[in-house]
């Protein structure tokens, strides 16, 4: 091919190529140009892919948080139902134990622990102890946490306390080494005023509880010290109701149970123990009794000890350094017997007998030491102040009754004894109340009257035997008992010619002796009436008395004979004689005057004893009488060189028999004369008083025994002297004399310095003596006891009272006697009460008096329009004066 053909070639192909470019390019541009935009949007595709790739991931995301919201919410919803059913739990319950426990348990639910457990205050916030616990804790290991780790210092604190790693604690050391424990958390259960206790939760990991947990617990702790506020007043009522039903119950079996004699109260006592136990939630008790003579605290009671243990807790209690007066001195309490060292010799037997807390109440009786009562648990107890001042009530009640059963146990066998003795003594002897009603009665009693102790018990004694003299019942106007117990003082019958009638009528002579019975506050409960038969003593009684009457008057005539042949001898009309006749003449006069005085005193005392001793009063100079005395004895006291004294005014006048006064001013002055020694003085006195004289005789004389004044104005008393010795009879004829005076005799003396003697004498005649006209009260009552119960009564008010025995007799007493205020019993016998009140105003109005009248009625009973004013029966002193006052009769 040639170069020309080549090169159009080439250049056809140079055209073709640049048309081919041409159109190519182009094409290639556009292609290119698609390929840009398909790139474009592959890369658009590709970021869309990968948008959609992140919000796939997003939701994603969003799924899985919504998820977990989802399980949260569901936790919440879960907490907040556990919170709620926790809330109610605590709510719905006011026994603390099962608040506690409930509350522990709904705890383990909201948040996981191993252990748990509640620490709770004692009332007086001094003491933290375990109240409840939950999971791998012991008690007794919680027990010890409470003072070991210082759970009172961290309740302190307003905020909640987290242990997050107990191990690397020293407080924890002994725990973590018996444990897995290694973290704790402490919460005060507490309301803003008040802290009540510790929630404590232990967990075996180290950080357990986050601060969500702790702040649910929180809301739980404050919710549960209100609940255990309420919990605790609700126990605490119960507790107290508890106590007052116990003691109630304790009281009415001990006092339901004072039978001695049975012993039943015995096997009480030992029941009143067990509920003490109960009371106090102790397992443990042993009553002591205590043993004055040795001094020592004696196991009685005891329950939930060992045989070994009995004995050796005595020995500890009387022989440790705490003696037997520490332990009866006051109540204490014992947290924990092993950790206190002042109780260090009770820790063998504490460890033995597993016993811990201790509390102790002496029991002590209003004169002495009863014992004690020790209450004991087996782990350590702090007691509440209030069930501290309830043991204490619960000693005094229990020491009161205890006294009450031991003083009876000794009084029954003193009782024993002294029926024994009353009833083998040969008096007869009774008691009565205060209302005069039997209540004892002794065999010789019943020998004397015939009248058993079954049928007179419960009775007035006057409704079967009666006291009596040969002319009245005696008794109606002197009961001994009533007299004894009126006066406080012992009381004796003083009338030689009282007896009581027999049951089969006869009479036996008596002398009787009453006395009051007074309880330990002094006051009068009864009385003791003892009557002796003296009818022996009668018997040769009476043979001396016909054996003297027999004598004297067989003596009298011849000694007559021989006093005025003798005065004849003397006289010197008959001759004269020398002075040696004379003097033996003059002996034989002074001992027949000597014989006569004798006899006329045993005359006398005869014609007294048979009622028939001339009395002849009237008024009469009293300094008068002493100045004839005195003149009488001169020459009788001049030997001795004694001094007569008289203290009595000459205007002092007296009623009474002045012979017989005259013989009572010779008795003493013989008396004082023989028994003074040399320049003696022998003074007479007599003080003027508003009714009365005392008269009294002195003397600077050796004295009287004080043994033997008691029986000096009996018959034939004589003092025990060295003296030459009278009759025996003068100071008895000086008490018969003052007996029909209505005047006493009294003596004083002291051996080496004197005697005095005192009687008294009316200063005026009996109707002028006291109140009379207006001033009087008439007494007119069926119940002849009752009628001497009030004389006695107004009498003892200043009131001068008299009483009629009939309605008869009250009228004459109105118009003789002119009475302000006649007390009158209603039912009367033998006239209607408004007749006889109608009867005594027109006597009272004729007189130109005006009467009163008192009328005592039955209960409801109608009262007589007569009457001025009326009482109902029983009658009661002061309303019987009030009501006498009212109507202007007497003054105090």
């Amino acid at each position: 091919m040639t170069p020309q053909v080549a090169l159009g070639i080439a250049a056809v192909l140079a055209v073709v190529a640049v048309v081919v470019y041409v159109v190519f390019s182009g094409q290639v541009r556009r292609i290119a140009a698609e390929l840009e935009d398909e790139k474009r949007r592959e890369a658009d595709f590709q970021a869309l892919i990968g948008k959609l790739e992140k919000i796939n991931t997003d939701l994603e995301q969003k799924n899985t948080e919504l998820s977990s919201h989802r399980e949260n919410l569901s936790d919440d919803v879960k907490q907040r139902d556990l919170l709620l059913d926790l809330t109610q739990s605590l709510t719905q319950t006011l026994e603390l134990d099962t608040l506690l426990s409930t509350m522990l348990a709904k705890i383990g639910k909201l948040v996981p622990f191993h252990s748990g457990g509640v620490f709770l205050y004692n009332q007086d916030k001094t003491d933290l102890s375990v109240a409840s616990t939950s999971g791998l804790w012991e008690q007794e290991m919680a027990s010890q946490l409470a003072p070991e780790i210082g759970i009172p210092a961290i309740v302190a604190q307003t905020n909640r306390a987290q242990i997050p790693d107990v191990t690397n604690d020293p407080r924890f050391g002994s725990i973590c080494k018996s444990t897995r424990i290694q973290s704790a958390l402490y919460l005060p259960i507490a309301t803003e005023r008040e802290v009540y206790g510790v929630l404590s939760l232990w967990h075996m990991e180290k950080d357990a509880f986050t601060r969500e947990q702790q702040g649910v617990l929180a809301t739980v702790t404050s919710e549960a010290a209100r609940s255990i506020k309420n919990a605790e007043v609700y126990q605490e009522l119960d507790t107290r109701l508890n106590f007052i039903v116990t003691l109630w119950e304790t009281s009415k079996s001990l006092t339901s149970s004072v039978d001695v004699q049975s012993g039943a109260w015995e096997k009480t006592l030992e029941e009143v123990v067990t509920s003490t136990r109960y009371l106090f939630r102790t397992e443990k008790a042993v009553f002591f009794r205590y043993n004055k003579e040795r001094r020592e605290l004696v196991p009685t009671i005891i329950q939930g000890l060992s045989d070994a243990g009995r004995a050796a807790f005595g020995v500890a209690v009387n022989e440790g350094p705490q003696t037997v007066p520490f332990f009866l001195q006051s109540t204490f309490q014992v947290k924990d017997c092993l950790k206190d060292n002042r109780f260090a010799n009770l820790e063998t037997v504490a460890r033995q007998e597993e016993i811990r807390g201790l509390l102790w109440a002496p029991l002590m009786g209003r004169n002495m030491a009863i014992g004690a009562l020790a209450l004991m648990t087996s782990k350590p107890r702090v007691w509440t102040t209030m069930e501290l001042q309830w043991v204490e009530i619960f000693a005094k009640m229990f020491s009161m009754t205890l006294e009450n059963i031991f003083l009876f146990q000794d009084l029954a066998s003193e009782k024993s004894q002294l029926q024994v003795l009353i009833d083998n003594m040969p008096e007869g002897v009774f008691t009565t109340d205060t209302a005069g009603r039997v209540l004892t009665w002794n065999a010789a009693a019943s020998n004397i009257t015939g009248w058993g102790h079954v049928e007179m018990a419960g009775k007035f004694c006057s409704e079967f035997i009666g006291c009596h003299t040969v002319d009245e019942v005696w008794c109606q106007r002197h009961c001994p008992l009533r007299i004894s117990m009126d006066t406080q003082a012992k009381f004796d019958s003083g009338v030689d010619n009282v007896f009581v009638l027999r049951r089969d009528g006869g009479k036996v002579p008596v002398f009787i002796t009453s006395a009051p019975i007074h309880n330990e506050e002094g006051k009068i409960t009864g009385s003791i009436l003892v009557f002796r038969d003296i009818t022996k003593e009668r018997e040769i009684e009476q043979m001396k008395e016909d054996f003297l009457a027999t004598i004297t008057h067989d003596l009298k005539s011849p000694l007559a004979s021989v006093m005025g042949y003798t005065e004849l001898l003397l006289n010197p009309k008959l001759g004269e004689i020398n002075p040696t006749q004379k003097e033996f003449l003059e002996a034989i006069i002074r001992s027949s005057k000597t014989l006569q005085f004798l006899i006329d005193n045993i005359l006398e005392i005869t014609r007294m004893e048979a009622g028939k001793m001339l009395f002849n009063p009237g008024l009469f100079n009293l300094e008068a009488l002493v100045s004839e005395i005195h003149e009488m004895f001169r020459p009788l006291a001049a030997p001795k060189q004694l001094r007569m004294e008289a203290q009595v005014d000459e205007s002092i006048i007296v009623y009474g028999d002045r012979d017989k006064v005259k013989e009572v001013f010779i008795n003493l002055f013989s008396n004082a004369i023989k028994f003074t020694r040399e320049k003696g003085v022998i003074t007479v006195r007599a003080v003027p008083e508003e009714r009365r004289v005392a008269v009294s005789v002195s003397d600077t004389g050796k004295g009287i025994p004080r043994d033997q004044i008691q029986r000096l104005f009996s018959k034939f008393a004589q003092v025990k002297s060295d003296e030459r010795r009278g009759t025996g009879l003068g100071l008895y004829i000086i008490k018969r004399i003052m007996d029909a005076h209505d005047e006493t005799v009294t003596v004083e003396s002291t051996e080496g310095v004197g005697t005095t003697f005192t009687f008294g004498l009316p200063r005026f005649k009996p109707e002028q003596n006291g109140r009379s006209g207006g001033d009087l009260v008439l007494i007119l009552e069926r119940d002849r006891q009752m009628s001497e119960t009030v004389r006695r009564t107004l009498n003892e008010e200043g009131i001068n009272a008299i009483q009629a025995n009939t309605a008869r007799d009250a009228l004459q007493v109105v118009q003789d006697q002119r009475p302000g205020i006649v007390v009158i019993d209603s039912q009367v016998p033998e006239i209607r009460a408004d007749n006889l009140l109608s009867e005594m105003k027109k006597i009272s109005m004729a007189a130109g008096s005006h009467l009163r009248m008192l009328l005592i009625c039955e209960w409801r009973e109608k009262v007589p329009a007569e009457a001025d004013a009326h009482i109902f029966r029983p009658v009661d002193s002061p309303e019987l004066l009030r009501k006498l006052r009212a109507l202007g009769g007497g003054a105090a």
